[in-house]
């Protein structure tokens, strides 16, 4: 309001504010209209947020995995000797049935200690236990040798470390040590040259120490020297598990691993059980996978389109207009919230932007793809060609016509009576639904980017002109600003007018009241 001197109908006995507030009603919804306009403005921009995230998800989703034909060609590979093998099938895995047998599991070179009389306590002294100093250093000390044992002709093991791969160690100890001592010393240990690693524990119920080799395989395996530490400790006196490399045979060849998982043409095999019998393993083409990665396109595509077609479909809202603060106060709070609700569902409604986009989507799913059949011929597709297909015009919802069903599909309550040709299709020609269905999210991956790119009235991933948007809803400040001081100014014109006939009229009365003093 401005900041005029405002004197009510004292004197003339009008309404002067409801006379004002007349006079200026139509300033009044100018105002009333910027400010209604700027927050539909702002609830426009809120309704496209979900809509844009929706295409966005589709997007980001299964169309770069899709994009690329090796996607589809996911194969299994299943064994007759399930215990025996752990097998990982990966893409350059060849169709085929294999034989093969497991003769060795990977196992980690393992010590169990002879027992140590009067050892209770970890803390007992190696002087205690009668351990001998090295002459030359005069301490008491422990070598540890690691490496391949060694085999004879037959390839059977010798018991001993061979030479070609043998590394020492030999650990030291104070006149104090003790037995925790030890093994600390021997967890901590490290060999140069080779790769072993020991874990180590001394067991006060038994009196034994047991040691292990951290890997597995035949270079896993170590020894003891005879002699100080060693003897005290009973560290040769025990049983003594040699580490073993794994061993396979596929397709009468042998195979070799350390840890027990071997790489072998497209293959991840991990040998977990030796096996007397040879068994087979077969590798083939999941076709379940590649209906399942068609299904959860389209179950993906569906839930994109809906959205976009539920908000463009919408009723309009154009027959609502905004309430102004009068008329909010005059409903009720239900009211107002279910009238704003009708306005905020339809600001969509036939939005051009909005109709270009999801028309561009459909386009792009019912265009035909040229496709290599598995005899090398080539053949154009569509979607139908698999029966995949919208519902009827005339029966399905606006909002539904966009959505696509799969002939046979147990789940679609629409179309699981129908012939399943997508199942026929796969079980035929795996290479030809590969084919049609990568360059299918090929295209939309491609087309969807165009539709996000960003210019001058839009960011980048964004289908609609946010930019453009935000840059209107802020020009409504001004404008209402502008429009606010005009309906100001035009209340304080009127009231001063009002004013000056108040003022007017109190002195003809008072002259009034003066003449009637004389003829009283």
């Amino acid at each position: 309001m401005g900041s005029t001197n405002r004197i009510t109908g004292l004197n003339s006995g009008l309404d002067t504010e409801s006379l004002v507030t007349s006079l200026v009603s139509s300033y009044q919804k100018k105002v009333d209209n910027l400010k209604g306009n700027q927050k539909r403005m702002e609830w426009k921009q809120e309704a496209w947020k979900p809509v844009n995230s929706a295409f966005t998800k589709f997007y980001n989703g299964p169309l770069d995995t899709m994009s690329m034909k090796s996607s589809f060609m996911k194969k299994t590979t299943t064994s007759s000797n399930k215990s025996a093998v752990s097998i990982t099938t990966k893409d350059g895995a060849m169709n085929a049935t294999q034989k093969m047998k497991v003769t060795k599991i990977a196992s980690s070179a393992f010590t169990t200690g002879g027992k140590i009389e009067g050892a209770t306590s970890g803390s007992k002294s190696l002087a205690d236990l009668g351990a001998t100093k090295d002459p030359e250093t005069g301490k008491y000390t422990l070598t540890i040798n690691t490496g391949k044992m060694a085999t004879d002709s037959e390839g059977n093991s010798t018991g001993s470390i061979a030479e070609a791969t043998k590394k020492s160690v030999t650990l030291t100890f104070e006149d104090n040590a003790t037995i925790n001592d030890v093994i600390k010393a021997i967890k901590g240990a490290t060999i140069e040259g080779s790769d072993t690693r020991l874990n180590a524990n001394f067991d006060e119920a038994q009196g034994r120490i047991y040691i292990s080799a951290a890997a597995t395989g035949d270079a896993s395996n170590f020894s003891f020297a005879a002699g100080g530490v060693a003897d005290a400790l009973k560290l040769n006196e025990g049983k003594y598990n040699e580490g073993t490399d794994a061993e396979i045979w596929l397709n009468d060849v042998k195979y070799n691993d350390a840890d027990g998982t071997f790489d072998i043409n497209g293959l991840q095999i991990t040998a977990n059980e030796v096996t007397e019998q040879e068994f087979s393993i077969t590798t083939k083409t999941d076709t379940s996978g590649i209906y399942d990665m068609v299904k959860d396109l389209l179950k993906q595509y569906n839930e994109m389109i809906k959205t976009l077609d539920t908000a463009y479909y919408a009723d309009s809202s154009a027959k609502y207009k905004m309430l102004t603060d009068d008329e909010k106060y005059a409903m009720g709070e239900k009211e107002v919230e279910d009238w704003e609700k009708k306005i905020k569902d339809g600001l969509l409604s036939k939005d051009s932007r909005l109709g270009e986009v999801s028309s561009a989507l459909k386009a792009m799913m019912q265009g035909e793809i040229e496709v290599t059949l598995g005899d090398g011929t080539k053949q154009m597709m569509t979607l139908s060609t698999f029966g995949i297909n919208t519902g009827s015009y005339l029966t399905t919802a606006k909002d539904e016509r966009g959505v696509l069903h799969i002939d046979g599909d147990s789940d679609d309550i629409v179309t699981k009576n129908n012939e399943d040709k997508l199942q026929a299709m796969i079980n035929s020609d795996p290479d030809a639904v590969a084919d049609f269905f990568s360059k299918l999210a090929q295209n939309l991956r491609k087309g969807m980017f165009d539709q996000m790119k960003g210019t001058e009235y839009s960011s980048s991933f964004t289908i609609y002109e946010d930019k453009l948007m935000a840059q209107q809803y802020s020009s409504y400040n001004s404008k209402i600003l502008d429009a606010t001081e005009r309906l100001n100014k035009k209340e304080d014109a009127y009231y001063a007018k009002f004013t000056r006939m108040e003022k007017a009229m109190a002195k003809v009365n008072s002259v009034q009241q003066n003449l009637s003093g004389y003829f009283g």
